[in-house]
C-alpha cells in the first residue's frame, strides 16, 4: 500500500492586511515578495517530496484558477480544486477529506495554508512527516502547534498537556482552542508553558477526519460522500472554520510542536522579520535606491519600477502596479485606516490579498 500522504494546499487567501500589494486578484498566494517566487510556488517546493505527483492538490476560489495554471503550469487540471463560494476552511478541508476518503479510507491526507514563511525547510518536513505518524498511531486529528515567542493577540492559541517525545519531536495531547485571545490573556497562556500558537496545519486519517465531521459537522457530508459534485453543493454549506466547526469539539486530539523557523505572512510587521537589511536598517524586497536615507522598508510587488527614496527617515513604501503607499514607520499598523474604502480609492482598487519578493538568500519562504 502507498504510505505517502495526500497533500492539499490552501490558496485563496486575501490577505488585507497587505493592501495595496494585495488588491483585486492579486492575492497573497500570487503575490512575488520573495526571491522572485510566488508564497504558493515556494510551498509547493518546500512539500512536493514528502508525495508522488498526483496525490498533491491546490484548493483555491474558481476566480483564480487562472492564476493556479500560470503559477503551476505542470499540475494536472484535475488537481486544481476550485471552490464555487467562499466558505471559510472547514468546507474546504472536508473537501480534501471527501477526495481523500474516495481514493483510500486509510490514507493520511495533509492540510496547509499557501501563505507561511519557513525558515528551516527539511526540520519542517521531518515534523510533518512525524505528525503523518502520529495520525496513523493514534486514529486522532493532529495539528501543528508553535512555541509563542510573543503574547500575539494576532493567532490562535492550543492548550497542550502530557508532551512526550517520539525521537526529537515533541507530541503533545491537545486541550483545546482559544481564536486570537487579547494580549492580557496570551500573555497568561505564555506564562502557564501550555500553550502553542495554531499553525492551521492539519494532518488526518481520511476515514477519521470523515468520522468527526458526520459527528460534529454533518452539514458537510455531502463533500465527504461525493466530492466530484462540490460545484453544485458548495453555494449551500454554512461558512464556518474548521477549527470551530471540528477542533473545539473533538474529544481528542494531538499537537507536534514545530520548531522549523515558522512564521505567518498576514502583516508587514512579520514579512519584514525576513528582509535583511544594510548598514543603516534599509530594507527592500526588489531594487531600490537609498539615498542619504535610514532605516526604510521597500515592498515592491512591479519589479520593472525602481524606487528611488532620498534623504528619507523611517518611512514604509508599499508599491504596487496600481498603487503606491508611503507612510512612516510606526504607522504600518494603522494600514487599515488606508484602505480604498477610507480613501475613496476606486473601485478596482480594492483591500485584498498579500504578496512577498526577494528575501535574503539564507532564509527561505
Amino acid at each position: 500500500m502507498n504510505s505517502k500522504p495526500y497533500l492539499f494546499i490552501l490558496a485563496g487567501g486575501r490577505g488585507e492586511r497587505l493592501w495595496p500589494l494585495s488588491a483585486g486578484t492579486h492575492c497573497k498566494p500570487f503575490l512575488k515578495l520573495f526571491e522572485g517566487k510566488t508564497l504558493l510556488e515556494c510551498t509547493v517546493a518546500r512539500v512536493q517530496s514528502l508525495t508522488d505527483p498526483d496525490r498533491l492538490f491546490i484548493i483555491t476560489a474558481e476566480a483564480l484558477r487562472d492564476q493556479v495554471r500560470q503559477t503551476l503550469p505542470h499540475l494536472p487540471e484535475a488537481q486544481i480544486l476550485c471552490e464555487a463560494a467562499g466558505r471559510n476552511t472547514a468546507a474546504a478541508i472536508a473537501l480534501a477529506c471527501g477526495i481523500t476518503l474516495k481514493a483510500s479510507p486509510e490514507a493520511v491526507a495533509i492540510v496547509l495554508p499557501a501563505d507561511h514563511l519557513i525558515t528551516d525547510e527539511p526540520r519542517f518536513r521531518e515534523v510533518l512527516n512525524a505528525a503523518c505518524a502520529v495520525a496513523r498511531q493514534r486514529k486522532e486529528i493532529v495539528t501543528l502547534g508553535i512555541q509563542p515567542s510573543c503574547p500575539s493577540p494576532e493567532y490562535g492559541y492550543i492548550a497542550c498537556a502530557d508532551p512526550e517525545l517520539q525521537g526529537d519531536i515533541r507530541v503533545q495531547r491537545g486541550k483545546g482552542f482559544t481564536e486570537k485571545p487579547s494580549i492580557p490573556t496570551a500573555e497568561t497562556y505564555l506564562k502557564t508553558g501550555q500553550f502553542l500558537w495554531n499553525a492551521g496545519i492539519f494532518a488526518w486519517e481520511a476515514q477519521t477526519l470523515a468520522a468527526m465531521f458526520q459527528r460534529y459537522a454533518p452539514e458537510f457530508a455531502p463533500l465527504l460522500h461525493a466530492p466530484e459534485t462540490h460545484t453544485a453543493c458548495y453555494p449551500q454549506l454554512p461558512s464556518i472554520a474548521f477549527d470551530r466547526a471540528i477542533m473545539e469539539k473533538c474529544p481528542a486530539f494531538s499537537v507536534v510542536c514545530g520548531d522549523f523557523g515558522w512564521d505567518d505572512a498576514g502583516t508587514f510587521q512579520a514579512l519584514e522579520r525576513h528582509l535583511p537589511a544594510d548598514t543603516d536598517g534599509n530594507r527592500a524586497n526588489a531594487d531600490t535606491r537609498f539615498h542619504g536615507s535610514a532605516h526604510c522598508t521597500v515592498w515592491n510587488t512591479a519589479p520593472e519600477h525602481t524606487l528611488v527614496l532620498a534623504e528619507c527617515e523611517a518611512l514604509f513604501v508599499a508599491h504596487s502596479p496600481e498603487v503606491t503607499l508611503i507612510c512612516p514607520q510606526s504607522k504600518v499598523g494603522q494600514l487599515s485606516a488606508w484602505r480604498p474604502d477610507a480613501l475613496n480609492l476606486p473601485s478596482q482598487v480594492p483591500p485584498v490579498s498579500t504578496s512577498h519578493s526577494p528575501i535574503n538568500k539564507g532564509k527561505s519562504v
